[in-house]
């Protein structure tokens, strides 16, 4: 697993293509496109990399922090279940954030 803050793996997206970061990191690209999709991490589009090859313009999006700050620690290529962003991204906080046991589903 590796950790990164979001403001991080944005430098990282729009830097390098995924699947040398992956490399680099010793994770899956997918782990990568998944925690970028998750942590709403804007990723350049298909084609970025050979337009930058062949000297074209390319566009880069912000990083956005309307659900996230640039902060907010991802974790890449952790076990279904370790940490559950999702429940962030509906607006309920962790148990971790409420003192309480990591797992979300405990009272």
């Amino acid at each position: 697993m590796v950790s990164l803050s979001r403001a991080q793996l944005y430098d990282l997206v729009w830097a390098k293509p995924m699947t040398q970061i992956a490399r680099e990191l010793g994770v899956r690209d997918q782990h990568i496109a998944r925690a970028c999709d998750v942590y709403n991490i804007a990723r350049p589009r298909n084609g970025h990399w050979q337009k930058i090859e062949h000297g074209k313009a390319v566009q880069t999006k912000a990083l956005s922090t309307d659900r996230f700050g640039a902060d907010e620690i991802v974790v890449i290529g952790q076990a279904p279940g370790e940490h559950l962003p999702e429940s962030k991204l509906l607006g309920v906080p962790h148990a971790d954030q409420l003192g309480g046991s990591t797992d979300a589903r405990s009272g």
